[in-house]
């Protein structure tokens, strides 16, 4: 359950504020309309356990983005501890750094797991087979066969309209995550660095 709950901290955020964009209702295309973001997340994690118990943890992190095929995630513990650094390019996932051995029991399936999660979320490539994206009552809803993804509480950033809420249920792997998107930034510059090993 530790390494469990260590993946948690992959879609983990730090604490921001949004620099007071305007509110929007969800595109009218579900597609995203810009190339790279850069966020804080702060994450509510539930899994369900055995005999129907959940636990649940509230964890931080920082994401970059860029698509069509990438992202950057670093999950952050107490004191600004690096608990894991995760690299996904072309579906492609690395566990550049890790508090915990990435290769133990079961964290390799859940790391992959939740490295889907997140391509789904942000709509990146590849698409798995049966990835159906569509707008339904003023949100986003990223559907494939282990997960279904919602994003909501839309605000225009840079003229765009940006989720900031992510909702996953991860049927396979018996969790929901909830991620409140801060500190938004689109179309920005991102350093080449961060797509290196």
């Amino acid at each position: 359950m530790r390494a469990l709950a260590l993946v948690a901290a992959l879609l983990a955020g730090c604490a921001g504020k949004l620099p007071a964009p305007a509110s929007a209702t969800a595109p009218a295309t579900a597609q995203n309309e810009w190339k790279t973001l850069k966020a804080e997340h702060r994450v509510t994690l539930d899994v369900e356990l055995e005999a129907g118990k959940h636990e649940r943890r509230t964890l931080r992190g920082a994401i970059a983005v860029e698509r069509p095929d990438r992202f950057r995630l670093r999950a952050l513990g107490p004191g600004g501890i690096t608990l894991f650094d995760l690299l996904s390019i072309a579906g492609q996932v690395k566990v550049l750094q890790s508090i915990r051995d990435p290769q133990a029991s079961s964290l390799g399936a859940i790391v992959q797991s939740m490295a889907g999660d997140l391509s789904a979320a942000y709509q990146l490539e590849p698409a798995p087979p049966g990835r159906a994206v569509a707008v339904e009552s003023g949100r986003v809803m990223v559907r494939e066969p282990e997960r279904e993804v919602t994003l909501s509480q839309f605000r225009v950033i840079a003229g765009k309209p940006v989720a900031t809420r992510i909702d996953i249920v991860n049927r396979e792997r018996h969790y929901t995550v909830g991620v409140d998107v801060t500190g938004l930034e689109v179309d920005v510059p991102l350093d080449p660095d961060l797509w290196k090993e």
